[in-house]
């Protein structure tokens, strides 16, 4: 019993010790974000998708690869309202060792000549 007991804790330490598979950033995020091989990052960002305006990457570093393209989740407490605030998603998947600058910006994506009107850079490190 003690024994199976100990294999047990060993078990439950190995599996506290695993990174988990997804790292969550919400913008604003000055830290760097430190990431494994194959982890996902999500970005959260706060958003509006009626004004036209979305977020997107500007610029991926070579460690990572954008996941499919970004989700939208209106707030759940506006979900009645017309017009309605919500947050933008954006995945990322870390591939290979390296580190690097991730830019995100909040823009009209037809407005080409037009500035963001807010951006975003992380500092990411995956080994």
């Amino acid at each position: 019993m003690t024994r199976l007991l100990a294999l047990l804790t060993l078990a439950a330490v190995s599996l506290a010790a695993q990174a988990p598979d997804t790292v969550k950033v919400v913008l604003p995020h000055a830290a760097p974000v430190a990431l494994s091989h194959g982890q996902k990052l999500v970005v959260e960002a706060k958003g509006n998708i009626t004004t036209g305006y979305a977020w997107s990457a500007k610029s991926v570093p070579d460690c990572l690869v954008a996941v499919g393209e970004p989700a939208y989740v209106q707030d759940p407490s506006d979900d009645r309202r017309v017009g309605a605030g919500g947050r933008f998603l954006l995945t990322f998947e870390a591939r290979k060792a390296g580190e690097g600058q991730l830019v995100l910006a909040y823009a009209r994506p037809w407005e080409k000549d037009a500035a963001p009107i807010q951006t975003a850079t992380l500092r990411v490190t995956v080994k």
